[in-house]
């Protein structure tokens, strides 16, 4: 973020690191930047009340999630992260399979912020795809109507007998087309599906999170 600054990191991790903190701020659709950091302070009394579910790197992400769903106050401070010391005296903080691992965990934690984008994004290419083939084999097979009209006899119905010229000509159109926009209608399904899994699970947890709030006050007193 502005203001803040980073030195003596190894090039390789800062990079992924990078990339995965912007890709989970695209997920989140919240203007925060950093989501894998471990430097943070949390106040007791929240903290206490979230039940998590994480135990190695993506509980930092989830956190942050779970704060988001309860309309937590976030904030951000720029801060230096330094490595010169670690450098010196620790040589080599991990290895390269271990800082490949945080990079594909960190996108996968990525996934719980608004995991329908994915699938909604990826639906409506594929049938943007298959509307561009399909929409291009009416248009040819509507264009071959007249010359059929005019052969005498048609024993089937011109638009029948236009198209099968057509699927003769371009199979591989009907093929990519017909698997596209199948493959299409699979992705939006599980878009929406997901989307609405995401909107139980957030109403639940909220609800989760006020009982065991009530039942934390309620011990105290």
């Amino acid at each position: 973020m502005k203001g803040g600054k980073v030195t003596a990191v190894p090039f390789f991790r800062k990079i992924m690191s990078s990339w995965v903190n912007r890709f989970m701020s695209f997920a989140a659709q919240d203007k925060y930047y950093t989501f894998t950091g471990m430097v943070r302070a949390y106040r007791k009394e929240f903290i206490k009340t979230l039940n998590l579910k994480a135990k190695d790197y993506e509980i930092n992400p989830e956190i942050v999630y779970k704060g988001m769903i309860l309309r937590a106050k976030i904030q951000e401070i720029p801060a230096h992260l330094d490595w010169t010391e670690q450098n010196k005296y620790a040589g080599k903080r991990s290895s390269s399979i271990k800082v490949l691992r945080g990079f594909f965990s960190g996108l996968m934690a990525g996934f719980i912020f608004r995991p329908y984008i994915f699938f909604l994004g990826i639906g409506s290419v594929l049938l943007c795809l298959s509307l561009y083939e399909l929409i291009w084999l009416l248009f040819d097979t509507l264009s071959g109507l007249k010359a059929i009209y005019k052969q005498v006899p048609i024993i089937e119905s011109p638009f029948s007998y236009s198209l099968r010229l057509q699927f003769k000509l371009n199979p591989q159109s009907f093929l990519v087309g017909g698997i596209t926009f199948l493959a299409a209608i699979q992705f939006l399904g599980l878009g929406f599906v997901s989307l609405q899994n995401k909107r139980y699970f957030e109403e639940l947890f909220h609800l989760g999170t006020s009982l065991k709030k009530q039942k934390i006050d309620k011990d105290k007193s």
